[in-house]
């Protein structure tokens, strides 16, 4: 699909996968706060070019924006690998580029074919699926004259001039690299589209009732298609949606009410869907429209109510894109956003429309169209920024096995030929920006000293909720094992240093809902489960008493939490998430103390600095079922923060000991406070 003039922003139709959309004029704010123009977009979605301040940019997932060579990147070809655009001279001249995966950066020729002279300057506009054809204007300072130009291997060919004209443009080239669509001025007033292949050289494409401009802007697959706007001499030159089929008169399209202007922006590589914008009559507001000869002029909202999807107000107001089938359309919404529309595609016979049901998601209710509907692209990189959270809280859980409760090991410790037995319990909520939520751990264990090393083993359950955006929760239940081993290293009167390790394992079930705005305001619901396991592993150095009722330690652990691939039911833009997996190794330091009260009531706290010391954070990636792939990212591990914890123990029986410690932590650790409860009995 090639979209001519159509318009487009970078992440938009990355996001999306349509095909190229040449000359595009749209800005979209990076994250830095700086203007990014997103010109043109490969094929399958992956590479998107432009402009980032004064220089040319290519975008992809793994990079994101990167300036290359040039000025300016206008267009890209399907498959990636040839960019063209435009480089400013040191004379101030704009000169052509292409740059390939094999041969880099250059500067396209500007010597005439015919060795009749050289173009002053020039633009290369787009670029065909293969890359193998280059299209934009070349200006003659001499002559004054500007023409629509390609680009061969023998030099630059002129497309020509219409007959006392002295400027043309070439805007779009099919996917095939035959036909070549633009406007032309001639001996009249005004620019008239035409068509070019090499057989038939420039071909007017007429104008609408002898009206005063006509102008090719898009272009089907294999060039049957072509669609521009047109002003109609019949109606007082407003401006009409126009078509040519096969090399066809000129077609209005007409409008949305007798009467009403219109433009075509893009047609679907199929040729069956036309899209761009048109004047409603309520207010004559400019909406995104969509036409088909099955279905004729309709807004986009129209269209997807007509198919059965609750639209509770009007949003859009051009859309730029369509896909190959014609079933995705993109465009500006009101308030300068990006939407995403999907609906039925276009079969080329008969009504398109679906019927059946809304499909809102979630309390939205639905019947028929999974998958139709309207959404702005900020709303759902918002609700996918939220959920790839969820693996954050998995680590939470795991963080609080290791250093809940089970911070202070030494707790555990029993005589030579003893054995204990303990049940634990943590209440936590966290905090962590895009999420927040509490968990809860439920852990009975059992440990015996063999003399020379103790040895330790529990099981555990846990559950947490994780909430996100507009309401969205992920649910998490996991059931844990862990084992320690427990050694004085080196003994002194009092204590001494013991050496301390500990291996967790976790395993559980994720149920996780995406909220997120869609159809003109209305929370929808995408929802899935999956798998998740983890692990962590501990390696303490502590050293008991090594003032009176204090004993420093330091530790070093790692921790790692995995969530399934998964594919969500339900709204209008479920999404397909990728495994994704986040980690992290902490340093932490810091001192266990226990003060005696009484015979049989002793205080104990602890204090620690942490310090994140490696790991990663794996993005939240994916496809939007139907679309294309998405990556954002995943929460990010905190670098350093303090935690503090203040409680008692006390002997309940001569055998059994039950302690209560408040926990929290300050400056960012995953879980911000917990309660731990533990009760202990040797025998």
């Amino acid at each position: 699909m090639y979209t001519g003039n159509a318009r487009c922003i970078c992440a938009t139709l990355a996001l999306l996968g349509l095909g190229s959309a040449a000359n595009a004029q749209d800005l979209l704010t990076y994250d830095n706060g700086t203007n990014i123009a997103g010109h043109d977009v490969s094929g399958d979605g992956s590479v998107v070019v432009g402009k980032w301040d004064s220089q040319a940019m290519r975008w992809t997932e793994a990079t994101g924006p990167v300036q290359i060579d040039g000025q300016e990147a206008h267009g890209i070809s399907a498959d990636g690998t040839t960019i063209v655009g435009f480089e400013i001279m040191p004379n101030g001249d704009d000169r052509a580029f292409r740059s390939t995966q094999a041969g880099g950066f250059e500067l396209l020729d500007n010597t005439w074919a015919d060795g009749s002279g050289i173009l002053e300057e020039s633009i290369a506009y787009d670029v065909s699926g293969d890359g193998s054809v280059i299209v934009g204007r070349g200006f003659d300072w001499t002559t004054v004259e500007g023409r629509a130009i390609y680009w061969t291997p023998q030099g630059v060919k002129s497309l020509g001039v219409f007959n006392g004209g002295n400027s043309s443009f070439a805007y779009a080239v099919s996917a095939d690299g035959k036909t070549i669509v633009g406007s032309s001025n001639s001996s009249s007033p005004g620019q008239t589209a035409f068509s070019w292949t090499e057989q038939s050289g420039l071909v007017s494409l007429g104008r609408l009732n002898n009206g005063t401009v006509s102008e090719a802007r898009g272009v089907s697959d294999d060039g049957s298609v072509i669609v521009g706007q047109a002003a109609d001499g019949a109606a007082l030159q407003s401006l009409r949606a126009v078509r040519w089929v096969n090399g066809g008169a000129i077609e209005s399209l007409g409008g949305l009410f007798t009467g009403g202007s219109s433009q075509a922006h893009a047609v679907s590589g199929n040729g069956l869907v036309i899209v761009g914008a048109a004047n409603e009559l309520s207010g004559f507001a400019l909406r995104a429209m969509r036409h088909t000869d099955a279905d004729g002029m309709e807004t986009v909202e129209d269209w997807l109510r007509r198919n059965g999807v609750t639209i509770p107000s009007n949003i859009t107001q051009m859309a730029h894109g369509v896909s190959e089938d014609g079933s995705v359309i993109v465009g500006e919404a009101y308030d300068n956003r990006m939407f995403i529309a999907r609906g039925p595609a276009a079969t080329g016979g008969g009504n398109d429309s679906g019927g059946g049901g809304n499909e809102g998601g979630g309390d939205q209710g639905g019947g028929g169209n999974q998958g139709n509907g309207i959404v702005t692209l900020e709303d759902v990189a918002e609700s996918l920024t939220g959920t790839s959270a969820a693996v954050g809280s998995a680590l939470s859980n795991l963080d609080t096995l290791l250093n809940g409760a089970g911070s202070r090991p030494l707790d555990r410790r029993v005589d030579p030929g003893r054995s204990t037995m303990w049940m634990t319990g943590d209440l936590g909520l966290f905090d962590a920006g895009l999420w927040d939520g509490g968990l809860g751990l439920a852990e009975i264990g059992f440990g015996h000293n063999t003399g020379p090393v103790q040895i330790n083993a529990s099981f555990g359950l846990g559950r947490s909720g994780t909430n996100t955006t507009l309401g969205g929760n992920t649910r998490i239940g996991t059931v844990s094992a862990k084992i320690e081993a427990a050694s004085r290293l080196v003994p002194t009167r009092d204590g001494g240093l013991w050496g301390v390790v500990t291996g967790t394992g976790v395993f559980g079930r994720a149920d996780i809902s995406r909220n997120y705005l869609a159809n003109a305001g209305a929370v929808v619901t995408s929802s899935g489960e999956t798998d998740l396991a983890g692990y962590g592993v501990r390696a303490r150095l502590q050293w008991e008493n090594a003032v009176p009722h204090v004993s420093p330690y330091g530790e070093l652990s790692w921790s790692e939490a995995c969530l399934g691939s998964y594919t969500e039911t339900g709204g209008p833009f479920p999404a397909a998430f990728n495994r994704r997996c986040q980690s992290k190794a902490l340093l932490r330091y810091g001192a266990d103390a226990t003060v005696p009260v009484s015979d049989r009531l002793r205080l104990i706290g602890t204090l620690e600095g942490v310090l994140n010391v490696g790991g990663s954070t794996a993005p939240g990636s994916g496809q939007l079922v139907g679309l294309q792939t998405f990556s954002v990212p995943g929460a990010g591990n905190r670098n350093a923060w303090v935690r503090g914890g203040v409680g008692f123990e006390t002997n309940v029986t001569e055998r059994a000991v039950f302690s209560l410690m408040a926990n929290g932590t300050a400056g960012g650790g995953t879980t911000s406070a917990w309660l731990s409860a533990h009760l202990r009995s040797v025998f």
